[in-house]
């Protein structure tokens, strides 16, 4: 991959909100970035080099943050040659905007169709089928009662369109996230 592309993506990714910076250092390469870009890079790549191998043209992820690994995918995609058709994007209503904004703020990368879908349809308007489904810590940002319901909704909505996946999550208990204990925290 080639070393001035990342710097540019991460100087890209860290332009808005002051995120905290360091730097890295890998045989002879250093960079100063947040290592929530440097994760980004590192997610969209193995995600690149799996839908290079696979038949999957369409992505749905589910809890998106702020739109930053959907920015990388975007970024990243010419040197796998990979055409990704429609992104999608499931997320509450309030990060949805959020991601929107982002996004919005970097149209010019953006390689794909986006669909931004609320996450109380759990999927049931996306069209698509043979997605690469994305989630990444989402399902430790809620409490269990929330994702029991989001898996049993998901499980017949959405599961059934996805071919492939990627999905991170913290070991522990939702330990150092932001558990909801009520889904009307959400909504």
């Amino acid at each position: 991959m080639n070393e001035e592309k990342i710097k540019n993506y991460c100087e890209l990714n860290d332009k808005y909100g002051m995120p905290n910076k360091r730097n890295f250092a890998k045989d002879g390469f250093v960079i100063n970035c947040s290592p929530t870009s440097l994760r980004y890079v590192y997610h969209s790549l193995l995600i690149l080099k799996h839908l290079k191998e696979t038949n999957c043209n369409n992505i749905v992820e589910v809890g998106c943050g702020y739109g930053g690994l959907c920015l990388a995918i975007n970024y990243f995609m010419s040197e796998f040659e990979v055409n990704v058709e429609v992104y999608n994007i499931i997320d509450l209503s309030q990060p949805l905007n959020l991601i929107k904004k982002y996004l919005s703020l970097h149209k010019e990368f953006i390689k794909t169709n986006i669909a931004f879908h609320d996450s109380l349809t759990y999927g049931k308007n996306i069209e698509n089928n043979k997605l690469f489904f994305i989630s990444n810590y989402c399902y430790t940002e809620i409490s269990t009662e929330i994702s029991t319901e989001y898996n049993r909704n998901y499980s017949t909505i959405l599961m059934p369109k996805v071919l492939h996946g990627f999905i991170i999550w913290q070991n522990g208990g939702n330990k150092g996230s932001y558990p909801i204990k009520n889904a009307k925290d959400i909504i």
